[in-house]
């Protein structure tokens, strides 16, 4: 018995003594790559261009707003082109420079007609209306799929924002062509809009992203420059975006707000919170450190109700959780991808020969076509209750990725949260699983 004691206290320390380590550990990751999330893929935003006439631009502002009267214009320096056939002009929104109008740096668009030569674009960095002074422009071969441009401070070129720039196919999107065409006309000013065809599609990278192994851990970190002025640490305003492991950024699912300087910046995952120590301007590096001592906000908490689910099982069928609600009930969340399915799949069935109907069995899907998981249930000859668990669901649950397993005792309250298959398996044999 002594010797059992001794061991078990030996034990408890070595835990201790590790998550104090933990906790004393700083993490320092530089930051060198940027960041896609889904908005970007899914960006039509146009970079308009419109013909020089004249001598003079005319400004970039209210767009989709009659204007109250007309548009200042600038007079410009041109320079001295050879082989050129059309000469415009369009704008690239960011708050790097003061001195942007608006916040638009106007770029000069020569051969914007997509003939045979390439397009030659100046952009007016230091904002004078002069595209002579602003260095090498740059040049949009025929056969390049996208040009990235820099919009930089001059006194710190760190500082900047990228715009990836390409050209509509001239064979799809003619409806939505059409419409664009139609609003730059009508909210263009006097300025003569050559059409969306000849224009640019505009996205506009303002994410910074790393890979992070951590604390038995790993998922994705991305710095969200919000309002897009090069800095990714304006406290109150940028983000820090989190996803699983090499995942698509999405910047609406784990997203966690800079605070000021005088408060202390946390970001969870897993249910643990990390403290942030620094986040470079530029967005190059971060540095954190686990905090043991602080409870993530962002979980479901046992011993209380977890919310009810309602989805739509294999069959077709109309579920909700709270049906379920007098007896033990083991929600768990896969896919097909995840990480131990087999062996996860071959625990549920055990529980679901040997202990139905004492327990329930709720399998939501996440992840998988639900005509794939129908037939999956169906070739499997699967009898406990699979759903599909829509995005919303998972947020709900604060699930950060799958496979994940609630098991709940009665009226649906918390018992135990990351709990595998295998683990509910052993719990019921050893009777630890009762009425509750």
């Amino acid at each position: 018995m002594a010797y059992q004691i001794r061991t078990k206290l030996l034990i408890l320390l070595c835990f201790l003594c590790a998550q104090h380590t933990e906790a004393q550990k700083v993490y320092t990751f530089p930051i060198q790559q940027f960041g896609m999330d889904r908005f970007f893929n899914t960006s039509k935003l146009i970079a308009p261009v419109f013909k020089i006439q004249g001598d003079s631009i005319e400004s970039y502002q209210g767009f989709g707003v009659e204007p109250k009267g007309p548009l200042p214009k600038f007079p410009v320096k041109l320079p001295k082109f050879e082989s050129i056939n059309d000469t415009g002009y369009t704008f690239l929104y960011s708050k790097v420079s003061k001195k942007a109008l608006n916040g638009y740096t106007a770029v000069l668009v020569a051969n914007y007609s997509r003939r045979s030569l390439p397009a030659i674009l100046y952009v007016d960095h230091n904002n004078n209306f002069d595209f002579t002074d602003d260095g090498r422009p740059d040049t949009f071969y025929l056969n390049l799929q996208y040009l990235d441009i820099a919009i930089k401070n001059p006194d710190n070129p760190k500082q900047k924002v990228v715009f990836r720039l390409s050209r509509f196919d001239f064979l799809k999107d003619f409806q939505f062509k059409r419409m664009a065409d139609q609003l730059f006309n009508r909210f263009s000013g006097t300025k003569k809009f050559v059409g969306t065809t000849y224009s640019f599609h505009e996205q506009r990278f303002n994410i910074r992203k790393v890979n992070c192994v951590v604390n038995g851990d790993s998922f994705t970190l991305a710095l969200e420059d919000v309002n897009y002025n090069g800095l990714y640490n304006d406290p109150g305003i940028d983000r820090i975006l989190l996803s699983a492991y090499k995942d698509e950024v999405i910047s609406t699912d784990y997203a966690f707000p800079i605070n000021k300087k005088k408060s202390i910046t946390y970001f969870e995952r897993n249910f643990k919170s990390y403290e942030v120590i620094r986040i470079d301007s530029f967005g190059e590096e971060i540095q954190f450190k686990y905090d043991p001592a602080k409870q993530a906000n962002r979980q479901l908490l046992e011993g209380w109700r977890v919310p009810n689910i309602k989805f739509t099982d294999a069959n077709g069928n109309k579920q909700k959780l709270r049906w379920y609600q007098n007896k033990p009930v083991y929600v768990y969340f896969w896919n097909r991808e995840a990480e131990g399915f087999e062996e996860d799949t071959a625990a549920l069935r055990m529980i679901q020969e040997k202990f139905c109907p004492m327990i329930k069995i709720i399998a939501m899907n996440y992840g998988d076509n639900p005509k794939t998981m129908h037939s999956y249930v169906e070739v499997n000859h699967v009898y406990y209750v699979c759903g599909v668990a829509t995005k919303t669901l998972i947020q709900r649950y604060q699930i950060e990725q799958v496979p994940f397993g609630f098991l709940l005792g009665k009226k649906n309250k918390l018992v135990k949260k990351g709990v595998r298959p295998s683990e509910v398996l052993r719990m019921l044999e050893n009777g630890e699983i009762q009425s509750w």
